[in-house]
């Protein structure tokens, strides 16, 4: 049982030395380009909104006229 904490242990131990070592690699993206991504992500996201809201309507549209 002991041993198998200190090997549950060690594993622990190496996977948390990789995730510091791959922090210590990544390049985060300065203030400019966090704000551009910020914005591309925003109208990306109004424009997926208004099309959804389009395929609604036209939808809401023809089941109407079926309905009726």
């Amino acid at each position: 049982m002991n041993d198998k904490l200190r090997k549950i242990g060690k594993q622990v131990q190496g996977f948390v030395r990789e995730v510091n070592a791959e922090f210590r690699r990544t390049t985060w993206p300065d203030r400019q380009e966090l704000v551009q991504s910020t914005a591309v992500v925003m109208v990306f996201i109004v424009l997926l909104a208004f099309s959804v809201l389009i395929c609604d309507k036209v939808i809401q549209f023809l089941l109407r006229l079926i309905h009726a």
